[in-house]
């Protein structure tokens, strides 16, 4: 499981392919699509462009799940008995489509992973102190994932809202772990599009598992 910082070239193609060489990995051994806020799952066999999804799944030895993110919630699945894993990519859009529900429920369709054999990583990601919506959104999301402020001022906390969704899958709570900084508070180590708008750079996640 890895989570590293890059820059931001608008590809991330030199970036994917530099973070492989320092880790040691073929560039050659990644999957990766083009992220569109849907809850769109693939299921990844072959390395490189796999199309426009949000969530990547593969039992492929060796093969690379890369995504990026820059405030989204990254989400690493693991079946530690068949040794699927599963990488996703949410922001409120995909977390009000319930794309990792989805993804859970795709690991047991093609793969046959029961969730209570899933571990769940939720990764850096801008946290309820910083994300305020707008009502339209935060009617989207109930219970407690919504913290209102004063008369109209509403903050979503993404990383509870798909830790219910994780939950509601049949995940074991002793098996969801999370990061606990945020990424527009810390401005020295992660990027984020909340703080810098269009300036802000990119994290690259990968995710596989070594065969050998």
């Amino acid at each position: 499981m890895v989570f590293s910082i890059q820059g931001n070239n608008g590809s991330y193609k030199s970036e994917r392919d530099s973070l492989a060489q320092i880790m040691d990995l073929n560039h050659r051994d990644i999957s990766y699509a083009k992220q569109v806020h849907s809850d769109d799952v693939s299921r990844i066999i072959n390395s490189g462009f796999a199309g426009e999804y949000d969530g990547l799944i593969t039992n492929i030895p060796n093969r690379i799940l890369s995504i990026q993110v820059a405030d989204c919630v990254p989400i690493f699945l693991y079946d530690v008995e068949s040794h699927v894993i599963g990488l996703v990519h949410t922001g409120w859009r995909g977390t009000s489509k319930k794309i990792v529900r989805r993804a859970v429920k795709s690991m047991n369709d093609w793969f046959q992973s029961k969730p209570q054999n899933l571990e769940a990583y939720l990764g850096p990601s801008i946290n309820a102190c910083c994300y305020e919506v707008g009502e339209e959104v935060a009617d989207l999301f109930s219970g407690n994932s919504v913290i209102k402020k004063g008369s109209d001022n509403y903050f979503l906390d993404l990383v509870l809202a798909n830790k219910h969704q994780l939950l509601y899958s049949g995940i074991r709570s002793e098996n969801i772990k999370e990061a606990d900084e945020c990424t527009c508070c810390s401005s020295t180590n992660f990027h984020s599009y909340r703080r810098d708008g269009k300036k802000a750079g990119r994290m690259i996640c990968f995710f596989h598992l070594n065969n050998s």
